[in-house]
């Protein structure tokens, strides 16, 4: 998951600015880190790509639906958006390899890289 800090956006709104020194592969749908300078921090979705250039990019972002799981079911880590699968089920994981399948804020399966993702 990238790391952005706050950005106010030209039209007045709120998105973020992403830095690195290396492309910075980021798609509209993606979750990002958010963290302040006094290193208060939350998640939000990535909903427009503003502007993008060599080591930087501005976005704009939206709020991450609030049953979304958070920490990582062992303790390794944050979850994030995977894939959305279909009749209200979506995929979090973490870099652990770790995994949650959540429909309506409830945690309907869970497992990790070696097992499969059924309901």
């Amino acid at each position: 998951m990238k790391t952005a800090s706050p950005k106010k956006l030209s039209d007045g709104s709120w998105g973020g600015l992403i830095k690195a020194d290396t492309r910075i592969e980021v798609e509209v749908n993606d979750e990002v880190l958010m963290v302040t300078s006094n290193c208060k921090s939350w998640i939000a979705s990535v909903t427009e790509i503003v502007e993008s250039g060599r080591g930087y990019m501005v976005i704009r972002t939206g709020r991450v639906e609030a049953s979304r799981p958070t920490d990582c079911p062992a303790g390794h880590g944050t979850m994030a958006f995977v894939k959305d699968m279909g009749k209200g089920l979506k995929k979090y994981a973490c870099d652990c390899g770790h995994w949650v399948i959540v429909k309506g804020g409830q945690v309907k399966h869970s497992g990790n890289a070696n097992e499969t993702e059924e309901e």
